[in-house]
């Protein structure tokens, strides 16, 4: 899953990725697709301090 920023929009654009089903609550929505798979794979490839909050958001 692609993190969702303007630093990442190139990657996004790049890679014809939408994110619109998760951007307002990313947090949520790798909740929910956890709880699904059981794995989820987080990738920003341009904005590691918005990574470091998210993540740092779902260890909570």
């Amino acid at each position: 899953m692609l993190l969702p920023s303007q630093n990442n929009l190139k990657s996004a654009e790049f890679l014809k990725i939408d994110w619109s089903a998760y951007k307002e609550n990313m947090i949520g929505f790798v909740n929910e697709i956890h709880s699904i798979t059981n794995d989820v794979l987080i990738t920003s490839p341009n904005d590691f301090k918005g990574a470091y909050e998210t993540i740092s958001k779902l260890a909570i």
